[in-house]
């Protein structure tokens, strides 16, 4: 396929889940309009509308979603409806977004976490509840010895965890088995769609619900839909201290949520898995509001790496950065 034009090379380092340093070498052509709901391209999630992509979210990824991870920007990118990536690596740490991450401090407030650091590590991670299927998922993950990074809200589905003594326990209960909690909002804001003042509203209302339940706040926190972009969102986070945690794999579990069409989800995971090297590691985005992702999509990922002869670790996203758990919260802002 002939591209209309070369881009310059990517502005900023990135870091591959071998955890060495590559630039990228951007790609692009000319396409349609610019996607008015995150889908792209002609097929899967794209529906044949060839949209291209913004600057905030410049890749299309094979799927037909818009992101900028590795995922969206790497294998099966389409490059006519946005920006794809071919890797070169580069001999030194510089300017990359999570170039501190491999340090022995804690990575610095308001840069945006997108891989794990640590070998033969994946960090399994739930968005958006606690819900009515969290119980059970901790039970799955119980049984596997598996542990894993749940970012919550606090009025998404269901009652508020003010009001919910189901889900207080539920939150206790995350802590005492091992794994960790970040912040995913108090009721799943658009970051990137609201100003400064009601995103430091929003984060600290759930700040102050988590210390009363658990005694302590998060350090790490992961924007709805991924988007925090806007100067406004990135002065906040750093202001109030907080690490954005990215992914490095979306399941899109909430696209293929039916029993029929989960094996979507897992073909995403399996697909990146089975090409991971030997020292890799993954950063994965799942959604314990779901009930195909507790009771189907999520057991098959385990029963996938532990059947496997590779030799991964199902961590919290602390632990995949190599930090120590007094560093996974801090204290009241």
């Amino acid at each position: 396929m002939k591209l209309s034009f070369v881009a310059a090379v990517l502005a900023g380092s990135t870091l591959t889940t071998a955890g060495t340093l590559s630039r990228p070498t951007l790609l692009r052509r000319e396409a349609g309009a610019i996607t008015p709901n995150g889908m792209c391209g002609m097929v899967e999630g794209g529906d044949g509308k060839g949209y291209k992509c913004g600057t905030a979210k410049p890749c299309c990824s094979k799927y037909g979603w818009c992101g900028n991870s590795d995922e969206h920007c790497g294998t099966g990118c389409q490059n006519e409806f946005g920006t794809c990536k071919v890797t070169a690596v580069l001999p030194t740490l510089t300017d990359s977004p999570s170039s501190d991450v491999k340090s022995n401090t804690t990575p610095a407030a308001g840069k945006v976490i997108t891989a794990c650091t640590e070998p033969n590590t994946i960090a399994l991670t739930y968005d958006d509840g606690p819900h009515e299927y969290t119980g059970a998922l901790l039970d799955l993950l119980k049984t596997k010895s598996a542990k894993a990074t749940f970012f919550i809200n606090g009025a998404n589905f269901g009652p508020e965890i003010t009001k919910d003594d189901g889900k207080k326990k539920l939150i206790k209960r995350m802590i005492d088995e091992g794994h960790q909690i970040g912040s995913h909002t108090w009721a799943h804001e658009n970051l990137d769609e609201i100003e400064a003042k009601a995103i430091t509203e929003s984060m600290k209302k759930l700040d102050k619900a988590l210390q009363d339940i658990i005694g302590k706040s998060p350090t790490y926190m992961r924007p709805p839909f991924l988007a925090c972009k806007t100067k406004d969102c990135i002065a906040t986070m750093a202001t109030l201290n907080y690490i954005n945690t990215g992914v490095s794999v979306d399941t899109l579990d909430w696209k293929y949520n039916k029993p029929e069409t989960y094996s979507g989800a897992v073909d995403l995971f399996k697909n990146t898995f089975n090409n991971l090297p030997d020292k890799g590691s993954m950063l994965v985005l799942m959604h314990d509001v779901h009930e195909n992702t507790v009771k189907k999509l999520t057991p098959d990922i385990l029963n996938l790496v532990n059947g496997s002869a590779k030799k991964f670790k199902f961590v919290t996203v602390g632990e995949c950065l190599g930090k120590k758990p007094d560093t996974w919260y801090q204290t009241p802002k």
